[in-house]
């Protein structure tokens, strides 16, 4: 189930690094701010460890915008 969630996710990137209009746009450190605030309070509303979730989703992250920051400099 998560490698077929991790899969979609790479297919909607491949389609965000398209349309992105600048390498900032990839790297949207305010965005990632936000979900990573709203991971760590979903996180403890389920009863998981916070920090464990961030963690989980900091990696996540920061290897989907090397993909996009890769395909946006390809498309470029």
């Amino acid at each position: 189930m998560i490698i077929s969630l991790l899969a979609k996710r790479a297919d909607l990137v491949a389609v965000a690094a398209r349309l992105k209009k600048s390498e900032q746009d990839v790297r949207d450190t305010r965005r990632v701010e936000q979900v990573i605030n709203n991971v760590r309070t979903k996180a403890q509303r389920s009863g998981l460890d916070p920090d464990i979730a961030e963690k989980t989703y900091r990696t996540l992250i920061d290897c989907f915008v090397r993909k996009e920051m890769s395909l946006y400099k390809r498309s470029g």
